[in-house]
């Protein structure tokens, strides 16, 4: 996943997230709380309160870090992979990745490690906001300058990326997050 914050438009501060294969569940990227998977993620500091998303390789949930009580997203590989030492090393590899880019506006990993149950998992910021496929949905067409900030951030974070060794496979809308700048939401 990566990030870029659109400086561009000073009246909408918006932050453009790029999900790897993180496929968006109805409205954004929400979650659906359900009461059966609010569970501890055995092992770990995080308890699953609903899904984020799902791509081929795992899941994507919104977490909550138990003993601090701060939001979080955590990617765990599929049940069904975790025996593949391809998919562990390719999740790995993506976490190094994002954690060794040092940009301001790509989202920060902030834990990597192994379930109990041996399926690695990689823990970022709770994101809130929707896709861009959702936004161009509820929105279309955009304004010329709109279209024009939306992808000078897409390319600002691609750059970044590729600046670092960093090669996005899949760059589509439904895999683009928008989400206000954390410093225009108001803490409770």
């Amino acid at each position: 996943e990566m990030c870029i914050r659109d400086r561009t438009r000073a009246d909408e501060r918006a932050v453009v997230r790029i999900l790897t294969a993180v496929t968006s569940r109805g409205e954004g990227m929400s979650a659906r709380v359900d009461v059966e998977s609010e569970r501890v993620l055995d092992g770990t500091p995080y308890r699953i309160v609903g899904v984020l998303g799902s791509g081929g390789m795992g899941t994507v949930y919104a977490a909550e870090h138990i003993a601090l009580g701060t939001e979080v997203a955590v990617k765990i590989v599929h049940a069904a992979l975790a025996t593949r030492a391809d998919v562990a090393d390719r999740l790995r590899l993506e976490a190094e990745s994002l954690a060794h880019l040092a940009h301001p506006n790509v989202v920060r990993v902030l834990d990597f490690g192994r379930a109990s149950d041996g399926r690695p998992f990689y823990v970022m910021p709770r994101l809130h906001g929707r896709t861009l496929a959702t936004m161009l949905e509820a929105r279309v067409p955009l304004s010329l300058d709109e279209a024009v900030s939306i992808v000078r951030a897409i390319l600002g974070a691609l750059c970044a990326a590729h600046a670092s060794g960093i090669v996005h496979r899949d760059v589509k809308p439904c895999l683009l997050y928008t989400s206000p700048s954390p410093r225009d939401r108001t803490r409770s």
